[in-house]
């Protein structure tokens, strides 16, 4: 099951202004004598983030910005493969830089019964090993927020972070809640770690 592929998100760390609350940063390069620009548009309003490679007589788009060119907007389709060379140049050449910033993957799963709202949300590192924070809210008379962390995603907790609950009882709600996620087909079990799966 393929779920956890690492998302770098071109965050340059200059030349960028915000319009609408829209961010957009750039960065340009050469490479063969030639002009290159790299341009991420990061819309959090909308829920969109691209980036797109600007040469010359072209502008090819990665949608996921997952290294990868998914269309040519402008110039020759069928040079899209070289047009991918020159992106993966160009973020190599950013990351030497240090003009690039590897962003997390993040994936949560939530759902509440009983007066209980239950959030399991799983960072993958683009450096380490995954691990999970487990968000535990009582909606009773006096509402509780409980925060705790599972440093190695292996169905342990670790340490609450946030609020006060007894270790042991938020363990067994923290269990049975990623055992309802397996049943549900949201959380995977592999490898000894229980990880959010990614939505489509």
């Amino acid at each position: 099951m393929k779920i956890f592929g690492l998302i770098f998100i071109i965050l340059f760390l200059n030349c960028s202004h915000a319009v609408l609350n829209q961010e957009m940063s750039y960065f340009e390069f050469e490479m063969n004598g030639e002009n290159y620009q790299i341009l991420s548009v990061n819309s959090p309003d909308k829920g969109e983030a691209f980036n797109q490679l600007i040469g010359r007589d072209f502008i090819a788009v990665d949608y996921k910005q997952d290294q990868n060119i998914d269309k040519v907007m402008v110039g020759d389709p069928e040079k899209i493969n070289e047009y991918l060379k020159i992106y993966k140049y160009g973020i190599q050449k950013a990351i030497e830089k240090g003009k690039l910033k590897e962003k997390e993957n993040i994936n949560s799963y939530s759902n509440s019964m009983n007066m209980k709202f239950y959030n399991v949300v799983t960072y993958i590192p683009a450096v380490g090993k995954p691990y999970n924070e487990f968000i535990y809210v009582e909606a009773f008379a006096v509402r509780r927020v409980i925060k705790a962390l599972d440093r190695n995603a292996d169905g342990e907790l670790d340490i609450v972070t946030s609020g006060i609950y007894e270790l042991d009882k938020l363990q067994n709600e923290y269990f049975n809640f990623l055992k309802s996620g397996i049943e549900r087909n949201q959380i995977a079990q592999t490898e000894g770690m229980y990880l959010v799966i990614p939505k489509e």
